[in-house]
């Protein structure tokens, strides 16, 4: 019997499903996409809009809600501060936004020391040509804010899958180093590469 051009596609779609299903489930297809995440976004961690935006996490909106406030209140035209940023009057309402922002966010805001992918207790510290990007890119309408937010939803979803081990053994102790690996927790599939702390004394 010939297959007809809807059966063909009716199972295509349906072996593109099976596909991404076990690809859902597999440990090394998850970590291989954390870690494209995160590479993404640690490539904006010191300049750059998006990378600034990353680490206010699931606060990105509010924190762009302090932007629109200090615009709003001023009554400019925000056509006006698109046209020229580094100039008035743009430079002056980044000043109030920069204030307003450290005064009700930059200490409530979670730093981690691997930025910025796990809530820790760190203070978060965002210098001024960082805040200064992000609110040139909201600016600039530069950010898609729903997007972020997903993206940053998923890395912490994908991280709380794996947790990193300690494997070292007799000889790793006796040269005084540790050696651990990351793996999923649910499976204990090991992903990525080890890791070694701290090298022997003999350098190896």
């Amino acid at each position: 019997m010939a297959l007809t051009e809807s059966r063909i596609r009716q199972i295509i779609r349906e072996e593109a499903k099976r596909v991404m299903e076990s690809m859902d489930d597999d440990p090394a297809a998850k970590w291989d996409r954390l870690q494209g995440m995160e590479k993404k976004y640690r490539r904006g961690a010191g300049l750059g809009g998006i990378g600034v935006a990353m680490r206010f996490g699931d606060k990105i909106d509010a924190v762009a809600e302090v932007a629109m406030d200090v615009i709003e209140a001023s009554g400019v035209d925000p056509a006006e501060l698109t046209a020229d940023p580094g100039r008035a009057p743009a430079v002056d309402l980044f000043d109030k936004f920069a204030r307003a922002f450290r005064k009700k966010y930059e200490k409530a805001l979670p730093r981690d020391p691997n930025y910025p992918y796990a809530p820790t207790k760190y203070r978060m510290e965002i210098p001024d040509h960082g805040l200064h990007d992000f609110w040139v890119a909201l600016l600039n309408a530069d950010l898609d804010l729903a997007a972020l937010k997903r993206d940053y939803a998923t890395m912490q979803e994908l991280q709380s899958e794996f947790e990193t081990a300690d494997v070292s053994d007799e000889i790793d102790r006796a040269y005084g180093r540790k050696t651990s690996v990351t793996r999923h927790k649910a499976t204990g599939t090991r992903v990525g590469l080890p890791r070694r702390d701290r090298e022997g004394s003999l350098g190896s």
